[in-house]
């Protein structure tokens, strides 16, 4: 992590700015068209001084600003990205932050968007609460302040902006950021937190949009975030972009301040205890002002830029609740069984919590059993399809000595006959499988089947109607 007790002044430091309701995407869908998006993405994982370097702030930053872009809406010249990696004025020191940030307050109007993002180090003396920029040089008390960017600067700034909706994400509580330190921990607190608060506007601004801000941090207070070497990313913020590019919609097909933290809060806490053993739970702090309306949500008619995602026509496809039902439904339903062996076959699926693309589970399929007529272990779902319309399916699956092509392979129809997704021969990494399928009844069963020797993991089956 980044400062002992700097995330916590963040948060407090942004705590007014919050409030719950409004969608993502809103700036390009609900607000009055001259409304424009504005964004500061900073990531620092290379220090000029004796800074402890990051593996992936970089990335993450850069993986957030194409999210912003390519999700949300925002004008891809409206967003500044800062790494280490950069020279000139997209160098993130101090003055390249303060540079960008000052531009937008001075260009934003009241129904415009803010969205400021950091990724590095950050940390607390005294009294005082520091965004380490990446001239920081940790030589002493006197040198850190001067080479760091002070929050209340950053704070002030952001105040005195007049863009009617700010989020900010805060990832900056991981490593102690002295160098010498190694790994040990500086976990987020809020001792000194108390001692900042953000003064209201002076003024009301006109806007005919909601007026909001919302702080997203990666981590709680007396904890620290953590990287995910797998995905080169942190954790949060692997989790932030998979919800901001749609999975984190709710059931109108928004991603919403609410939705979004749900998403992250469920996701981030079991990945990070599976693959690190430690604890991560991200939180969000939120203000809500006078007023209903103002916090009303988007409504689904409002938004045209951002179209619902198809409905998925499968339960429980990424396995998150276990082999349960509906799975071992549809046909031999009656035998009672989720997973079941047909003759000598000796197969078994479970839930496997420590390999999956997406969520906290997968199912794996462990298949001991050479092919042979009639000699498989299966599941099913049974969904409701409109006859002879068609249906795509896709998933996510990974592959380990599987003996033949079609060993696992997933069918629709009754007699097995039509089977959209087949995976390869041998060993292969997690991959997303898609086909398509048309039947002339009004159901289908969704059928794993383990039809050969070897390993396979299945996650996040979904079936979608082509063209909704």
């Amino acid at each position: 992590m980044r400062s002992r007790y700097f995330c916590a002044c963040v948060a407090y430091i942004l705590a007014a700015l919050l409030c719950a309701s409004v969608t993502i995407s809103e700036v390009q869908a609900v607000a009055p068209k001259k409304s424009q998006a504005w964004a500061v993405v900073v990531g620092i994982d290379k220090y000029l001084k004796e800074v402890t370097p990051l593996q992936f702030s970089a990335a993450d930053a850069r993986e957030f600003k194409k999210a912003l872009v390519e999700a949300a809406g925002f004008n891809e010249d409206q967003v500044f990205l800062l790494t280490s990696d950069q020279t000139g004025n997209r160098f993130p020191d101090k003055t390249g932050i303060i540079r960008w940030v000052s531009y937008i307050k001075n260009k934003a109007q009241p129904d415009d968007i803010f969205v400021f993002f950091f990724s590095g180090h950050g940390i607390d003396i005294e009294k005082e609460s520091y965004l380490l920029t990446a001239e920081a040089d940790p030589f002493s008390r006197e040198t850190l302040e001067t080479s760091s960017l002070k929050l209340a600067d950053l704070r002030k700034i952001i105040e005195n902006m007049r863009a009617g909706r700010k989020l900010l994400f805060i990832d900056a509580c991981r490593n102690d950021p002295r160098g010498g330190k190694g790994d040990s921990d500086n976990r987020l607190s809020s001792l000194m937190a108390k001692n900042i608060t953000i003064a209201p506007p002076k003024e009301k601004e006109s806007s005919s949009s909601p007026r909001f801000s919302a702080i997203y941090f990666s981590c709680n207070v007396g904890e620290r975030s953590y990287e995910w070497s797998e995905k080169a990313m942190g954790f949060f913020t692997y989790f932030l972009v998979k919800g901001v590019r749609g999975e984190a919609v709710n059931r109108k097909g928004f991603v919403t301040l609410e939705s979004l933290r749900r998403y992250i809060t469920k996701n981030v806490p079991p990945a990070v205890e599976r693959e690190r053993g430690c604890s991560q739970n991200p939180w969000v702090i939120r203000e809500e002002g006078p007023g209903e309306e103002i916090w009303t949500l988007a409504k689904p008619a409002a938004v045209v830029n951002m179209p619902s995602s198809p409905a998925n026509l499968v339960s429980n496809g990424g396995f998150e609740d276990g082999l349960a039902p509906p799975w071992g439904t549809g046909r031999y339903s009656d035998l009672g069984k989720a997973w079941w062996n047909s003759l000598t076959c000796t197969s078994r699926a479970e839930i496997d919590k420590s390999s999956m693309k997406n969520g906290s589970a997968s199912l794996h399929i462990i298949n001991l059993s050479p092919r042979a007529p009639h000699v498989f272990g299966s599941t099913a779902q049974r969904i409701p399809i409109e006859k002879g319309k068609t249906y795509e399916i896709t998933l996510w699956a990974k592959g380990e000595n599987l003996r033949s092509r079609g060993a696992v392979n997933i069918a629709v129809d009754e007699g097995w006959g039509v089977r959209p997704v087949v995976l390869p021969q041998g060993s292969s990494p997690w991959t997303l499988y898609r086909g398509t399928f048309s039947l002339e009844q009004d159901y289908a069963d969704v059928r794993i089947l383990s039809e050969d020797c070897g390993e396979a993991w299945i996650d996040d089956i979904t079936v979608t109607r082509v063209g909704e």
